[in-house]
């Protein structure tokens, strides 16, 4: 299962702390299958969703079935705790 990472670069001249909700952020992003012969483009994943999934007991914050995929593609968005200080002036 891959896992993708967002990073950030900010200049922190002045700054004293960025804060962001990531719990509560919609992504919207393209999505395709593993062949890249199917594309769904500016697609949400929302945190908050939680969608069942078929045949299953579980869920996932965002599901698609690609046309010639047997089984759905799933997204779970899994926030880490992230702490940004510009050690700015007091």
């Amino acid at each position: 299962m891959p896992v993708f990472v967002v990073y950030c670069k900010a200049e922190l001249e002045g700054i004293q702390e960025i804060v962001a909700d990531l719990k509560s952020t919609s992504w919207c992003v393209d999505v395709s299958s593993v062949d890249g012969s199917d594309k769904r483009e500016r697609v949400t994943i929302d945190p908050s969703d939680e969608i069942e999934l078929a045949g299953s007991r579980g869920t996932a914050n965002f599901v698609v079935k690609f046309d010639r995929s047997v089984k759905q593609a799933t997204v779970n968005v899994k926030v880490g705790v992230c702490s940004v200080n510009g050690g700015g002036e007091s």
